[in-house]
């Protein structure tokens, strides 16, 4: 796992695959990047995770195979206004249906209270768990210095490495409990 965690991959390697096609449409390039890493590996994941925890299916009509290729046949300039306003063709197919006040709310998106408890209240708790003293079967695993900086990076808002923290304490606290 040493390895793992001090492999330093850039953001240009895991996205270089995306803009070697050449596509004429930057922004439209920049959205399919985004659908086939983030929305799949981070947002679908812990939204199906959320709702199916209370027993909740969860719909995504926007991200049918059909409308989604339509969309990307859509040239970027109709999908943003001058203000850079998102979701325009959207709310200019709904406008008639829906009343002013809801078409004119600023976007808003899910965020974890996770990164805000690291900082927080889960301070204390996270640097003891991230220690090499937490747990004798993973001592050895980890390199604890870089696991710290990584940690106070984070809680000193230098970086966002929430999914790496919680990840390493959710496997410390199984290791701890299991192994």
């Amino acid at each position: 796992l040493n390895h793992y965690l001090n492999n330093d991959i850039s953001y240009k390697e895991k996205y270089q695959p995306y803009f070697e096609a050449g596509w004429k449409d930057k922004i439209n390039q920049m959205l399919r990047a985004d659908m086939e890493t983030w929305l799949i590996d981070e947002s679908l994941v812990r939204s199906d995770k959320l709702t199916m925890a209370h027993g909740l299916e969860q719909r995504v009509p926007f991200l049918d195979k059909d409308l989604v290729e339509l969309a990307f046949r859509i040239p970027s300039k109709y999908k943003l206004n001058t203000q850079t306003q998102g979701k325009k063709i959207l709310k200019d197919a709904v406008s008639d249906l829906l009343p002013d006040f809801v078409l004119e709310q600023k976007k808003r998106g899910f965020f974890s209270p996770a990164s805000k408890w690291l900082r927080g209240d889960l301070k204390q708790m996270s640097h003891e768990i991230l220690s090499s003293g937490y747990c004798d079967k993973t001592k050895d695993i980890f390199n604890w210095e870089e696991v710290r900086k990584i940690l106070d990076n984070h809680i000193e808002h230098k970086e966002y490495a929430l999914n790496t923290i919680w990840s390493l304490m959710t496997f410390q606290v199984w290791a701890r409990n299991y192994l």
